[in-house]
């Protein structure tokens, strides 16, 4: 039941992360840095993390509750486990990426700018 009522906080947390209300959390995360596009895909890849994270959280508790199998409670936490670990691999391209790309879209653009 514990991890039910975590997973709904963690639920909620990845709504505020969609409505850039819980960016704050974000260790380096600082607005005057951050153009409204940067910020536009960060929220949005966070909030898409923290909503399977709290997907796989309340899936594992009920998993747990209503299968009695041991092998398919096993295969199902394998996957469980599998999906985690690509959402946190894509989550930190998706980071890494975001802030170099957006830097060499803006070097680029001051040395192709005429009037800058």
């Amino acid at each position: 039941m514990i991890n039910i009522v975590a997973g709904i906080i963690v639920m909620v947390m990845a709504v505020l992360f969609f409505k850039k209300r819980a960016l704050f959390l974000i260790a380096g995360f600082n607005k005057e840095e951050w153009n409204e596009n940067q910020t536009n895909s960060l929220a949005k890849a966070m909030g898409g993390f923290m909503l399977n994270l709290s997907i796989l959280i309340i899936t594992l508790e009920l998993i747990e509750q209503f299968v009695s199998n041991e092998n398919t409670i096993s295969f199902i936490e394998k996957v469980i486990a599998a999906e985690f670990f690509i959402s946190l691999i894509l989550i930190t391209y998706k980071g890494f990426t975001l802030k170099k790309y957006t830097e060499s879209i803006n070097n680029t653009f001051q040395n192709y700018c005429f009037f800058c």
